[in-house]
């Protein structure tokens, strides 16, 4: 009796089954919702962060420990809608429950298997209609230059010749300072000022009053004869001097002008054949788009993981100001005895998912504040007896301890990777295929504060091209194919500078001297010809207006005649003895 009584006072059973009850609505929330609630979650946030929707399949939530399994992650690509930029099987973790009483999210290990990048969708995961268009680099970064050539008279009909319009302005030109020449020279003393000299000069040497009170005057009427000569002659020789500059300039527009037609038929030369400077570099015209490509996707891939260790910023007032992860306002941060972020996963373990092979790899140090805890993320990946690798090995940092000097780097290192059919160039005018072959790859690159430096270089070895097309010029396609064939081995190499938004893209290989040689000849055949041609018609446009400057520079030229022989009038007036009886007078 007295234990059920002792029962009844300490266990309140109305009390116990309210408890129990909310047990079992909790645990069915827990179970029922809670999932749904936080994979809901990770989709809306990792959405708004790729620029791309993403999507998971299922997602367990345990609280003993406190955890979290997440299966089938799919990442959209942002430029490929119907492409996921990354898929990942499965990925676990633990939380530090001790941590996570300071608000501090702390993740020991990460576990991310089943690795897989670039696999199809089967429904768009662009977020907005508004795609972005490529980039003008993009577009124009590599672009092949045409093999055929077209008709003079439909390269005619498209081109406008300037320099017909150049001889036109130059004559034009010509007649106005001819016109100027013409009025200066009205100015000078014409033949009526130097008749009157003669009979001034005639007047005084046939004077017969020598007396001694009329010397005087006599030398006086000499002296005003002679400056009066010699001031006209200045003028004239200044003329002679200003007109000799004019002639100068003139003459040198001229010839500028009878070039200007030979000079636009190798213009439109080159424009509408392949130059032999443009062979010079065939290694950016097959390699380029192919590169360019792995560039955009470096740089997009480096876009999504960035905000994995840095805040994100935003601009106000011009400043730069880190935005809070949560809530609204700064949360103020003391002292630490071993300080730690909000955020970090100390070690993820990765392994991909290649068609054949292991590919493993592990990255540390995950958090957007660096500077908190003081050391960059790291990774190293490894992959060996891969289906078309022997083997691959990735390795670097992203250092934004300083987020105003960043110091990120890569090394990849990838041996005997087996290519196959690798479309080169998909121009009708030189479709170029690698067929096979085996390269080795080396990247290092790095991105700091001045920008991207990144140097590509590959060795292949037992390649076999491939060349062929519908549209392409047969003798160029026989000579490139046949050159092509012949390469079993060469070396590349590839430069990148600048920024993800304006970069230069720089390749040189050994295989540009082989296509030169081979091509070489042709070329220079279709653009002699083309020349041959060019120069019949233009030259005939241009003869008449050319023939039309050549008159209009012999009359200006003629104006120089005309100064000579007011000069020389007017010096032999002077060198004339004026005198009476053959006695001279003094000047």
């Amino acid at each position: 009796w007295l234990e059920e009584r002792i029962m009844k006072q300490w266990i309140r059973w109305k009390g116990l089954g309210a408890f129990g009850i909310l047990v079992v609505v909790l645990s069915v929330f827990w179970f029922l919702v809670v999932d749904g609630c936080v994979e809901r979650v990770i989709e809306k946030t990792g959405t708004r962060m790729a620029g791309a929707k993403v999507e998971l399949s299922e997602v367990d939530v345990t609280l003993i420990p406190i955890g979290m399994t997440m299966a089938g992650l799919q990442v959209t690509d942002r430029k490929e809608p119907m492409t996921n930029a990354v898929e990942v099987e499965r990925i676990a973790f633990t939380v530090d429950s001790m941590n996570l009483l300071r608000r501090k999210v702390i993740i020991d290990e990460m576990s991310v298997e089943g690795i897989q990048f670039s696999t199809p969708r089967k429904k768009s995961g662009a977020v907005s209609r508004d795609r972005k268009k490529k980039s003008e680099k993009e577009k124009s970064l590599f672009s092949l230059p045409s093999f055929d050539v077209p008709s003079v008279k439909e390269i005619l009909k498209k081109e406008k010749l300037e320099s017909i319009d150049q001889i036109r302005a130059v004559k034009k030109d010509i007649r106005e300072a001819r016109k100027n020449w013409d009025r200066r020279i009205d100015e000078l003393p014409d033949k009526k000022k130097i008749t009157e000299y003669r009979k001034r000069a005639k007047k005084l040497r046939g004077s017969k009053r020598f007396r001694l009170e009329n010397l005087s005057g006599t030398l006086s009427e000499v002296k005003d004869l002679k400056r009066d000569i010699k001031t006209d002659i200045d003028r004239v020789q200044q003329a002679r001097r200003d007109f000799k500059t004019d002639l100068s300039a003139m003459r040198k527009e001229v010839k500028k002008a009878q070039n200007a037609p030979f000079e636009e038929i190798r213009r439109i030369r080159d424009r509408y054949t392949l130059s032999a400077g443009g062979l010079k570099n065939m290694s950016s015209l097959l390699f380029g788009p192919t590169i360019n490509t792995w560039v955009q996707r470096g740089f997009s891939l480096y876009e999504q993981v960035k905000p994995a260790v840095e805040r994100s910023r935003e601009k106000k007032g011009g400043a730069e100001v880190v935005k809070p992860l949560r809530g609204r306002g700064v949360n103020v941060r003391f002292k630490e005895h071993e300080p730690l972020p909000d955020f970090l996963i100390r070690t993820v373990k990765a392994s991909a998912m290649p068609r054949a092979g292991t590919f493993t790899g592990r990255i540390r140090d995950v958090t957007p504040d660096q500077d908190i805890l003081g050391r960059p993320l790291t990774f190293d990946f490894s992959g060996k007896r891969l289906q078309d690798i022997r083997s691959v090995t990735i390795d670097g940092s992203l250092n934004h301890i300083r987020a105003d000097n960043p110091n990120d780097r890569i090394n990849i290192q990838v041996n005997k990777y087996h290519v196959r059919d690798v479309a080169l160039s998909e121009s009708d005018n030189l479709p170029v295929l690698l067929q096979s072959g085996f390269m080795d790859l080396t990247i290092r690159g790095r991105y700091a504060k001045k920008g991207i430096s990144a140097k590509l270089v590959a060795d292949a070895s037992a390649v076999r091209f491939g060349t062929g097309g519908k549209n392409v010029s047969k003798a160029f396609a026989r000579a490139v194919s046949s050159a092509l064939e012949n390469v079993r081995t060469f070396r590349l190499t590839a430069d990148i500078s600048g920024t993800p938004d304006d970069y230069s893209l720089r390749i040189r290989s050994d295989i540009d001297k082989v296509l030169r040689d081979a091509a070489g000849g042709i070329v220079k055949q279709k653009a002699a010809r083309l020349e041959k041609q060019l120069t019949a018609e233009v030259m005939g446009k241009a003869a008449g207006p050319l023939k039309e400057l050549g008159v209009s520079y012999n009359d200006f030229s003629a104006v120089g005649g005309t100064l000579d022989s007011k000069n020389e009038a007017l010096e032999r007036l002077l060198s004339d003895a004026i005198g009476t009886g053959g006695i001279k007078l003094p000047f």
